[in-house]
C-alpha cells in the first residue's frame, strides 16, 4: 500500500487552533469529559436511562438465572472462539461460578472446525451429551452468538432450554424466540456480559471493576469503535488490564516480551489478542479461556507458553497463504477474491485483511472444502461488505457480520456462480472512489507546532482506535537534515528535518527505504506524534505516514 499513491484529504480549518481542531474533527462536545470519561458505573446508569430495552431485559435475565440456581438447573454459557467471546464467556461463569458460588455452571466454546460459528444443533447437542440424566431443565446462555441463531434457539427450546441471548452483531429481520435478548451494538459481548454480571452481584460485593480489564481486551481486539460507552470502558479497563490481576494476561505479557511495557491498544490489539485468537483458528479456544480464567501463574505459564508456539505457526500459516493469495489479484477488478482447497478456514479471516492492507479492494478468501466451503470478507472504509453480501444471500448455507467484516458458508455447486455473480456485480456496488485510499489529515501545522504540548494533548484524547483516530498533521516544506536507512534490510528511513524557523525535529518512516531523498531536499510529511523515552529521557518522534518531495 505504501508505494500506491495515496490521496492527502486536509480536513477544513476550524476553532482557534490546532487543539480545538483536533477535537472538532471528533465531534467531541464536551473535551472535559471525553478526556475525563464518566465512570463506570456512571457509564453503565447512562446506558440505562438511554436503553430502556437493555436495562429491562437484563432484569429479566438475571431473573432466570436465579431461579436456574434456586432450581438446581444446569447453566451453560456458550460462547464463541474470538477473543470477545471468550471474554463474554470467562466474565459471566466467573461471576456465576465464583460469584454466586454456582458449582453447576460450565462454559462451553464451540470447534471452528467441527461445530462452525455461533450456536448450532451440534453444540445443542453436545452440551446435552454432558449433562446428567433426570436433570432439571437446563439454562443456555449465549454470549457474541445467537441474534440471528432463530432455528438454533428452537432447536434448544424443544430440548427443554431457557435460552438468554447476549450478544452485539447484526439483527436478522426476525429475533429468534429466546426467553430474553440482551442486545446492543454499543458495546462489545463482554461490554453486555460485564452489564449482566453487575446485575448478578450482591450489593455489598458490587465492583464496577471486576472484568473491566476483559471488556477492554475484547473491545479493542473485536475493533469497536472507541467512542461512547466503549472509551469510558476502556480507558478504565486498559488501567485495570495493567494491574495484572489475572494470571492468564500476566502469563501472556511474559511469554510475549512486553512485561516492560505499558499494555495499551497496540500490545491488546497486536500481541495479546492473536494469542488469545491462536487456539481457535488452529485448535479448539477452550485452552485460551482456560488461561484467561487461571487463578494461579503456575497454572497460567504452560498455556500461555502453548498459545504462543500456536501464534507463531499461525503467522507462518498466514503468510504462506497470503503469498499464494496476491495471485489472485487483478488490478481490472475492484475486488479480489481468492480460494484453495488448500487454504486454512482457521485463517482465512486475517489473510483477506493482508490483502485489504496491500491492494486496498474489498477482500474475500474461501477455503475449499468436500461439500461446503468456508469464505471470509473484509473491506475498506467506504465499503459495506456485509450489505454487499446479502445481494447474493440466495446461494450461502450462513451468513454473518459487519460493515467491515463478514464470513460465510457456501455449498461448492453454487461457488463458482457466486464468484461470478460477484465480480460481475461489483462494478456497480464498489465504486473506484470508494477503493482509493485517502489519508485523512487533522491540520497542517510548522515543525515548530509539533512539540511537546501538543504531544500531551494528543495523548489526553487516547485510547486511539476507530472512531477516535489518532491525530494526523501535514508539515510542508521541511528541509532535510540528514537521512539514514535503518532496519534489518533498510527497509526504513530516519531522518532529521527542520522547517524555516530552524526548529530541528526526528522523524522515522517505516516501510520507505526505497524512497530517495537526500540532505537539503525538500519535503512535504504526513505523520503521527509519538513520545520517544530512552534512558530517563523524554523525546518526539515524527513518525512518518507518507512523504512527498517538494516540487
Amino acid at each position: 500500500m505504501q508505494n500506491r499513491e495515496k490521496i492527502w484529504k486536509v480536513l477544513p480549518k476550524k476553532g482557534r487552533g490546532i487543539s480545538e481542531q483536533l477535537a472538532l474533527n471528533r465531534n467531541i462536545s464536551n473535551l472535559k469529559e471525553f478526556i475525563n470519561p464518566p465512570s463506570p458505573e456512571e457509564t453503565l446508569n447512562r446506558m440505562f436511562k438511554e436503553e430502556k430495552i437493555l436495562k429491562a431485559e437484563t432484569a429479566k435475565a438475571k431473573k432466570l438465572i436465579l431461579s436456574a440456581i434456586k432450581g438446581s438447573s444446569p447453566i451453560y454459557i456458550h460462547g464463541d472462539y474470538d477473543a470477545d467471546g471468550l471474554c463474554a464467556t470467562a466474565i459471566l461463569w466467573e461471576k456465576i461460578y465464583y460469584g454466586l458460588k454456582y458449582k453447576n455452571c460450565f462454559p462451553y466454546i464451540p470447534n471452528r472446525f467441527s461445530e462452525g460459528y455461533g450456536l448450532s444443533k451440534e453444540s445443542v447437542d453436545n452440551i446435552i451429551k454432558t449433562m446428567p440424566d433426570n436433570a432439571p431443565p437446563p439454562l443456555l446462555v449465549t454470549v457474541d452468538c445467537g441474534i440471528v441463531s432463530n432455528k438454533e434457539v428452537l432447536y434448544a427450546k424443544e430440548r427443554k432450554f431457557k435460552v438468554i441471548i447476549c450478544d452485539h452483531h447484526q439483527k436478522g429481520k426476525t429475533l429468534p424466540n429466546a426467553d430474553s435478548i440482551l442486545w446492543t451494538d454499543r458495546l462489545c459481548a463482554a461490554g453486555i456480559s460485564w452489564i449482566l454480571s453487575l446485575q448478578l452481584a450482591d450489593k455489598s460485593e458490587h465492583s464496577f471493576s471486576n472484568g473491566l480489564d476483559l471488556v477492554s481486551l475484547a473491545t479493542i481486539a473485536d475493533v469497536q469503535p472507541l467512542t461512547g460507552y466503549n472509551r469510558s470502558l476502556v480507558k478504565y479497563g486498559l488501567k485495570e488490564l495493567n494491574k495484572l490481576k489475572r494470571a492468564g494476561i500476566k502469563a501472556l505479557t511474559q511469554v510475549s516480551g512486553i512485561t516492560d511495557k505499558k499494555i495499551d491498544v497496540y500490545e491488546v490489539g497486536w500481541i495479546i489478542a492473536p494469542r488469545l485468537n491462536s487456539a481457535g483458528r488452529l485448535e479448539n479456544a477452550l485452552n485460551s479461556l482456560r488461561l484467561l480464567c487461571a487463578k494461579k501463574l503456575e497454572t497460567a505459564l504452560p498455556i500461555a507458553e502453548s498459545l504462543n508456539n500456536l501464534n507463531s505457526e499461525r503467522q507462518k500459516l498466514t503468510f504462506s497463504m497470503f503469498e499464494e493469495s496476491k495471485n489472485f489479484y487483478s488490478d481490472r477488478r475492484n475486488i479480489v477474491i481468492a480460494k484453495s482447497a488448500s487454504f486454512h478456514e482457521g485463517v482465512i479471516g486475517l489473510v483477506a485483511g493482508k490483502l485489504v492492507s496491500e491492494f486496498y479492494v474489498p477482500s474475500i478468501v474461501i477455503s475449499q472444502k468436500e461439500n461446503v466451503s468456508k469464505g471470509s470478507a473484509r473491506s475498506v472504509g467506504k465499503v459495506n461488505i456485509i450489505k454487499f453480501l446479502r445481494n447474493f444471500e440466495k446461494h450461502f448455507e450462513s451468513l454473518g457480520g459487519h460493515p467491515m467484516a463478514a464470513g460465510f458458508s457456501i455449498k461448492n455447486e453454487y461457488l463458482e456462480v457466486f464468484i461470478d455473480e460477484v465480480y460481475n456485480s461489483s462494478e456497480k456496488f464498489i465504486k473506484k472512489k470508494d477503493i482509493t485510499p485517502e489519508l485523512e489529515i487533522d491540520g497542517e501545522i510548522s515543525l515548530t507546532e509539533a512539540n511537546y504540548k501538543l504531544l500531551d494533548f494528543v495523548e489526553s484524547l487516547s485510547p486511539f482506535g476507530l472512531g477516535n483516530p489518532e491525530p494526523v498533521f501535514l508539515t510542508k516544506g521541511a528541509e532535510v537534515w540528514q537521512v539514514k536507512k535503518i532496519g534489518k534490510n533498510s527497509d526504513h528511513l530516519r531522518i532529521s528535518l527542520k522547517d524555516g524557523e530552524g526548529d530541528l525535529k526526528n522523524a522515522v518512516a517505516f516501510g520507505f527505504g526505497n524512497f530517495e531523498i537526500s540532505p537539503k531536499n525538500r519535503v512535504d510529511i504526513v505523520y503521527t506524534l509519538s513520545e520517544n523515552l530512552w534512558n530517563g529521557r523524554r523525546g518526539l518522534d515524527l513518525k512518518i505516514k507518507d512523504i512527498r518531495k517538494c516540487k
